[in-house]
């Protein structure tokens, strides 16, 4: 996947939405048929815990005891946030500390010094007797989080990794849509060497922070769909040659943002722009246009989600100002 940011690099990860695979998936426990991403722990008889979906495979309530397919599966139901496929792991349950997790070999090692944006997005399980009496999530978490590290994890065990992942979601940023795709995302400057991304909750039951929905589902708790998983190099957001230094006339503020940003602008007569604003992965989550003279604008940021974003003002096709923004709530 090719940002289309101008001076990003290339997504390290393989098959980052999950539309390769080897065979189609029959019941849960089958990442793996997602090549090249696997399970790093395993429960007491040696079997792999995350689960793989795609829509290729039995909906509920047809054609196979656990069904994963798409949209329609064991855990509830919910379309890709792109294609056909998606994972999902368990990372919250209040009675036994289950924890899954999702992990991948990126296609090249980090380097040293450089600054790289991660991130993936979630959609809650949901809970609906009418198509899934026994799927859904009783809870929804504000710690899910990206573990970066220079070697392979494989655990046989069902707890919580015993590591601090280097990206985590805002705490009280409960990730609670169960219709929508949620953003998890952020920065991480690389030491080098580093070849793996791990995802999931890494905190215990005592240090989770969950919100309860009071749905009475027996042995349930947090249950994440998980897509469009990316790892890019946005050391330099600015591309060569690329930018124009009038950036006295541009201010993008605040940043960290909450629900307002403030776009103020001056461009010259006669001429155009406008600003994107882009989210960790590349897709363009906003467009405001900016005409000749002064722009002041105030921007309703209430409807996207926590994370680390990148705007870039463009005037007369020609870009004059990039930047990493970031979004709070």
């Amino acid at each position: 996947m090719l940002s289309p940011l101008i001076g990003y690099s290339q997504n390290l990860v393989p098959n980052p939405s999950f539309e390769i695979l080897d065979t189609c998936p029959t019941t849960e426990g089958q990442l793996f048929h997602a090549i090249p991403w696997f399970s790093p722990t395993y429960n007491t008889i040696n079997y792999p815990m995350s689960d793989f979906f795609n829509t290729c495979a039995p909906q509920f309530p047809v054609g196979a005891n656990v069904p994963v397919g798409v949209p329609f599966n064991c855990r509830g139901y919910e379309y890709p946030h792109t294609g056909n496929s998606y994972a999902g792991a368990c990372v919250y349950s209040d009675y036994d500390e289950t924890r899954e997790y999702i992990s991948v070999k990126l296609n090249y090692k980090l380097q040293p010094g450089l600054t790289y944006c991660l991130g993936y997005y979630v959609s809650l399980s949901n809970y609906d007797t009418t198509i899934q009496p026994n799927g859904g999530s009783r809870f929804a978490i504000d710690c899910m989080g990206i573990y970066i590290s220079d070697t392979i994890i494989h655990l046989n065990t069902w707890y919580a990794i015993p590591v601090t992942p280097q990206i985590i979601n805002p705490p009280s940023n409960f990730l609670s849509d169960t219709t929508n795709w949620m953003l998890v995302s952020g920065t991480y400057i690389a030491h080098g060497g580093e070849q793996y991304i791990t995802i999931g909750n890494f905190k215990n039951d005592s240090n989770t922070q969950s919100y309860n929905f009071g749905n009475i589902i027996p042995n349930h708790g947090a249950y994440y769909y998980i897509d469009d998983v990316s790892v890019m190099d946005c050391s330099d957001t600015i591309g060569i040659n690329e930018v124009v230094e009038k950036e006295e006339n541009i201010s993008v503020y605040p940043n960290p943002a909450k629900d307002k940003l403030n776009v103020i602008a001056t461009l010259p007569l006669n001429t155009s722009g406008e600003i994107n604003i882009y989210d960790a992965i590349g897709n363009k989550v906003l467009t405001l246009p900016l005409t000749e003279g002064e722009n002041n604008l105030e921007v309703n940021m209430s409807n996207i989600s926590a994370g680390v974003y990148f705007y870039k003002v463009i005037v007369e096709n020609q870009t004059v100002k990039s930047d990493k923004l970031v979004i709070i709530k």
